[in-house]
């Protein structure tokens, strides 16, 4: 963490359609917040182990690793079980999920932004 994004609210994107990236970082630059990005899930666990952010928002289906598996790995280490991790997923089936999956709540692709905002704030504190 630098001191530019010191007591910031750091949120990770990870997803591996740059496209989408893009316009999370768009979109929540406008919001407030710092955005950082990842690839692919295994970027992602090493990301968050190196210098946890306030969130993560989490593509499930993604090559290397996918974002099932990273979000399985950091929920299950007590170093970083408590960041929040919202997973964004095209499936239909995201209700059934919450129940079985360890995210702390699903965001749907295509997104409808102001559930996306408002669910990214209901979990997000800035760091320190």
């Amino acid at each position: 963490m630098n001191k530019a994004t010191l007591g910031a609210t750091r949120v990770l994107v990870v997803d591996d359609d740059a496209a989408i990236r893009e316009f999370l970082r768009d979109l929540l630059d406008l919001e407030g917040y710092v955005v950082e990005e990842a690839v692919n899930g295994a970027e992602a666990v090493e990301r968050v182990r190196a210098d946890p952010p306030s969130a993560v928002l989490m593509d499930l289906m993604m090559p290397i690793l996918s974002g099932a598996e990273a979000t399985s790995r950091l929920k299950s280490d007590p170093s970083t079980a408590r960041i929040p991790i919202l997973a964004m997923s095209a499936g239909r089936n995201l209700a059934a999920m919450s129940s079985t999956f360890p995210a702390d709540g699903f965001v749907s692709k295509p997104f409808d932004l102001p559930l996306l905002v408002a669910a990214l704030a209901k979990h997000t504190r800035p760091c320190l």
